[in-house]
């Protein structure tokens, strides 16, 4: 019997995982198909907010006329970027408000920042728009 797959395309918010992928997949074992799930939405955010990919892509703008972003915010969001992402994926201060606050303004600017190299783009946690 030939394998599947259910694959999960970007653009979705990775903060709320989108649950029903892994109940079909289950429910599809169990009726005895073979299926593997590929969530390419969170590979799509790791590749955007690694650290090496966003330092490429400040790196491409040379102190970034036109953005909102002044020299000293992209310092900071490209020096916590790291520290941000990992509260969000299992880090201790996930609970902790100020923590998780401060992540995910880190990230959103982050994102923002990415956005300017793709004009009509616009990524975010919250939603997607062009």
């Amino acid at each position: 019997m030939k394998k599947g797959m259910i694959l999960f395309p970007p653009e979705w918010l990775p903060i709320n995982p989108y649950s029903s992928m892994p109940m079909l997949v289950g429910q599809l074992h169990q009726a005895g198909y073979p299926v593997v799930c590929k969530d390419s939405n969170l590979e799509f955010f790791d590749y955007v907010l690694d650290k090496n990919h966003f330092e490429r892509i400040l790196d491409g703008k040379d102190g970034a006329k036109d953005s909102p972003f002044g020299r000293e915010r992209r310092e900071t969001v490209k020096n916590h970027l790291e520290a941000a992402v990992e509260t969000l994926k299992r880090g201790e201060n996930f609970y902790q408000v100020d923590c998780y606050k401060e992540a995910m303004e880190t990230i959103e600017d982050a994102l923002a920042m990415v956005s300017e190299s793709y004009p009509g783009q616009k990524l975010s946690l919250y939603d997607f728009s062009d």
